[in-house]
This record gives C-alpha cells, structure tokens and sequence, in this order.
C-alpha cells in the first residue's frame, strides 16, 4: 500500500528533528530514520495503528515512537500521515486536524 506523508505531517517532522539536532545532531539522525521506518512500515501494516481515542472517527489511526504519536488515515488505496503530535501536548490544539473535534 502507498503511504503518502502529507505537508502538514512534513512540517512536523521538519520541525521536530530541527529541535532536536539544536542539542544532539547524533539524536536528530537517529529519530529521523526511526519516524521514516515507522512510516514506511505501514506500507506492509497499515491497520496496525490504533484508533485516536480523542476522536471517535473509525479511519483515523496512530502509530507511537516515544513520545510522539503518528497519527493517519486509511482508505482503501493508501495512508496519508497526517501529522506528528507530541504526547504530551492536547491533540484538540492540533491545527492540523481542528475540522475533526
């Protein structure tokens, strides 16, 4: 199945291996394999994710790495990563996905 990482998700990532390489350029590189082979691995298991309990929409799935929660959607022909949310922060103040609360 094709997995498509749309702007907002790149945006996330974008930001967030940017924070972490201002203290360690060694974690930065290391995070940023591990969130793309935690993406990529939804091309064989795109199901496996679990249901966003904070939205009861039945397409909307998440997959975690530490604390940040990757969070899509699964139709039929293929997954669209649709953000990278940290844990700790309520997803209600995700810009990214306010049309779904």
């Amino acid at each position: 199945m094709e997995v498509e990482v749309m702007p907002s998700a790149q945006q996330d990532i974008k930001n967030i291996i940017e924070y972490v390489y201002r203290q360690s350029v060694q974690n930065a590189e290391k995070l940023y394999v591990e969130i793309s082979e935690k993406i990529n691995s939804l091309q064989q298991f795109p199901e496996r994710g679990s249901l966003v309990k904070e939205i009861e929409t039945p397409q909307l799935r998440e997959v975690k790495l530490y604390h940040l929660r990757i969070i899509y959607t699964c139709p039929e022909t293929k997954v669209q990563i649709l953000t990278i949310h940290h844990s700790a922060k309520m997803l209600i103040n995700n810009p990214y996905l306010k049309d779904l609360f």
